[in-house]
């Protein structure tokens, strides 16, 4: 190869290398937009596979897996009806404050306005705020850091007062800790509705003291655990009384019932009882929607078919005595006058031309009374109902990403 050949190849060899470095460097930024976007799809493709997943557990009554699914689905995406999934899983799972945090997330964005699930959000909201307690800490020194049910609260209570806590009905621990301090706990019983004040005052640690001596002392024996379901009667009057079993009915809107199947009775003045059996799941709460029927003050349907059948008798006599009176006067009028028989014809034509009169006048009379008597028959009489469901019941879910 010649010497003008060689730089020939070379100059040919670096114009590709050239042309090559350029395309690269053109094609860098676009691979990484298109990166970009690869990672994007992943990780919405990742929150729809979780967002389904937990749909598919929150199905099968798997709440607690359900829960994880929901709340990684929205760490992703942080799309709004997930949100009204993780409320609706906390729900199930008993626990009303996550639930009222999640639901009030989703009702406050901007983008749930127009959304379809946003009714079925403030009809939870409600629903759960029907069925929680309130709960107010004062801890005497201040500064301590107080737990409801292993749960911190978020600010220390104090004793010039602190927010209420939201806590489901039943029982809950109060404790409060403090450095220095003998740490102290209470053991609150409240229902839904109601709100409770609880007050602790935190004891300074004494300095110890040396060791006694002291005899063993006999265990003490333990008490077996009850196992105690809850019902919640929603809808009933304000006056209705409640009965379980063979108790004495009281006005409660919230059983404490052993676990079981029970009689329950209710009643309210003016309105028809209902009595139902009832099981109770220990450790689960059951909502009893009651829909009491008033007591009926109508006149009975036979009242007004004995009225129509006399009113209808009476007609009926009437025409037949009509067509007799008739018949009576045509034979009147083809008798001549000295006839012996027109004596007893003319007595038969006005017999039953009265008995016609008097049998019309009954069934006018009649027709008038079966109207008065239709418009205030109770043809049709409610009875009271109740339907049972376990709280918070098959809690909505969104079904759509």
């Amino acid at each position: 190869m010649t010497f003008d050949g060689a730089r020939a190849t070379c100059l040919s060899v670096r114009r590709r290398s050239a042309i090559a470095i350029l395309i690269v460097s053109l094609a860098v930024p676009v691979t990484r937009a298109a990166l970009a976007q690869t990672v994007a799809a992943d990780a919405a493709s990742e929150a729809r596979a979780r967002f389904r997943r937990g749909i598919e557990f929150f199905r099968d009554q798997d709440f607690g897996a359900a829960l994880a699914e929901f709340l990684r689905s929205f760490e992703i995406s942080h799309r709004p009806n997930t949100l009204f999934n993780i409320g609706a899983t906390y729900r199930a799972l008993h626990r009303y404050p996550d639930a009222i945090d999640a639901l009030q997330q989703f009702v406050a964005d901007p983008s749930t306005r127009t959304s379809a699930h946003r009714p079925a959000a403030e009809t939870a909201l409600r629903e759960i705020n029907e069925l929680v307690a309130r709960i107010l800490v004062r801890v005497t020194p201040t500064g301590a850091v107080v737990r409801i049910d292993d749960r911190a609260l978020a600010s220390a209570a104090s004793s010039d007062g602190a927010t209420p806590q939201i806590v489901g009905p039943g029982s809950h621990r109060v404790e409060a800790a403090l450095d220095g301090y003998v740490s102290a706990h209470m053991d609150v019983v409240i229902a839904s509705g109601e709100s409770r004040t609880v007050e602790l005052e935190l004891r300074p640690i004494e300095p110890p003291t040396p060791p006694v001596a002291v005899a063993p002392t006999p265990p003490v024996p333990t008490v077996p655990r009850r196992e105690i379901g809850f019902i919640d009667l929603v809808g009933a009057p304000a006056t209705a009384m409640v009965g379980v079993d063979s108790a004495l009915p009281v006005v409660n809107r919230s059983l404490e019932v052993e676990h079981g199947v029970h009689t329950i009775a209710i009643e309210s003045p003016g309105m028809q009882a209902w009595r139902g059996r009832v099981e109770v799941v220990a450790d689960r709460r059951r909502i009893l929607r009651v829909s009491l029927a008033p007591m009926g003050g109508g006149l009975a349907p036979r009242v007004f078919w004995s009225v129509f059948a006399l009113s209808a008798a009476s007609a009926s006599l009437a025409l037949v005595s009509g067509l007799v009176t008739v018949q009576a006067n045509a034979e009147f009028a083809s008798h001549f006058r000295d006839d012996p028989e027109l004596d007893a014809i003319v007595g038969r034509g006005r017999t039953f031309a009265i008995v016609a009169d008097l049998s019309s006048i009954v069934a006018i009379a009649g027709g008038v009374a079966t109207l008065v008597v239709g418009t205030r028959v109770e043809w049709v009489r409610r009875a009271s109902t109740a339907t049972l469901a376990f709280a918070p019941g098959r809690a909505a879910f969104v079904g759509t990403f």
